[in-house]
């Protein structure tokens, strides 16, 4: 009789354990063809191919070799058909560093720049067969974004000191969509608005800018908010991460109209970038206090039911976890400075 209630209570132990987890699994693995370097930006083309791209540094050692005279970085890029496992390269043998990256079928976008370094933007209609520079910068512009829209081709926003620039770039002209007067905005370009987040002196603004009409909506946020962090899903829906009040986050969906998702238990963990697609919102986040001699350790957390409820799970690498991108289909992955990938279905 002993053994019958002990054997019960295992099974109903057994039972509620099953039932919190659960059936969400990480899959780590270590990609082929893919040299471990500083990779800044992983492209998601509708999880069929997969791009990552970033630089290959080679240092020079002063003559005593006791410390690094100079150095020159290349940029790279590979693209995978299998959900990052096997990679293979494509020739982009430029100097700098890919930033920033954008595919659209045959055509991709590459804004190439590096601190102290010209920037420009590179553009292939043959899959990285052949390359051409767009547009060329001097050292004191920043390229903050880039995007592809049918109708006015590549879409980049140009930061100066002074100013930020949104200008369409097609068969070597080069249209000033919208010109800022300040040069400090957070912004998302999507293919056919961008959304910039703008501080004036009365409240914090999110302006909706339409490429083709050239049409400009604002909606108006709580002046005492501060943006922690954005992103997009792939609904085309921007995504903010708001500091309401010290120390307490809550998430604002964004498109014609605001959202409000709260973040629960989670409210007061540093938010380090989010993202989503139509199934889920994704957080990698963390906790000041939980730091060893790596870092911090990071956490994803994400949430099926508009914020009801969130699922937290431990990364298996968890000191670096960029750069990421969420899948269309459901899941998310992200690379390892460590040389894996860890996707979690």
């Amino acid at each position: 009789m002993k053994k019958t209630i002990t054997l019960i209570i295992l099974c109903t132990l057994t039972l509620l354990f099953l039932k919190n987890c659960t059936h969400f699994r990480w899959d780590r693995f270590r990609p082929n063809g893919l040299p471990s370097k500083d990779y800044n930006v992983l492209f998601n083309d509708n999880d069929s191919v997969f791009y990552i791209g970033g630089r290959s540094s080679k240092l020079f050692l002063s003559e005593d070799k006791s410390s690094v005279d100079s150095s020159i970085n290349k940029t790279i890029l590979y693209y995978s058909l299998d959900i990052c496992k096997n990679w293979n390269k494509i020739d982009i043998n430029f100097t700098g560093n890919v930033s920033h990256l954008h595919v659209e079928g045959d055509t991709l976008i590459v804004a190439n720049q590096f601190l102290k370094m010209p920037s420009n933007i590179l553009y292939s209609t043959n899959l990285g067969q052949s390359w051409e520079s767009l547009i060329s910068l001097d050292s004191s512009k920043y390229i903050q974004d880039i995007a592809y829209n049918n109708t006015l081709g590549v879409v980049t926003a140009v930061r100066g000191n002074t100013y930020l620039n949104l200008l369409a770039l097609k068969n070597g002209v080069v249209d000033t969509l919208i010109n800022f007067p300040k040069s400090h905005y957070n912004l998302e370009l999507l293919d056919n608005k961008a959304f910039f987040i703008a501080k004036n002196e009365n409240t914090n603004v999110i302006i909706i800018f339409d490429y083709e009409t050239k049409e400009v909506n604002q909606i108006a946020l709580n002046n005492n908010h501060r943006v922690v962090c954005k992103g997009t899903d792939t609904e085309g829906n921007l995504l903010l991460v708001l500091e309401e009040e010290k120390n307490r986050n809550v998430i604002l969906r964004i498109n014609t109209k605001i959202e409000r998702i709260e973040l629960g238990d989670f409210a007061e963990y540093r938010v380090n970038r989010i993202s989503g697609n139509s199934k889920r919102i994704y957080l990698d986040v963390h906790e000041e206090e939980n730091k060893n001699i790596l870092g911090v350790k990071h956490e994803l957390i994400f949430t099926e039911n508009e914020g009801k409820s969130w699922i937290q799970e431990d990364y298996p690498i968890s000191q670096s976890t960029k750069p990421f991108t969420t899948l269309v289909g459901g899941g998310y992955i992200t690379y390892s400075a460590f040389g894996e990938f860890q996707r979690l279905n």
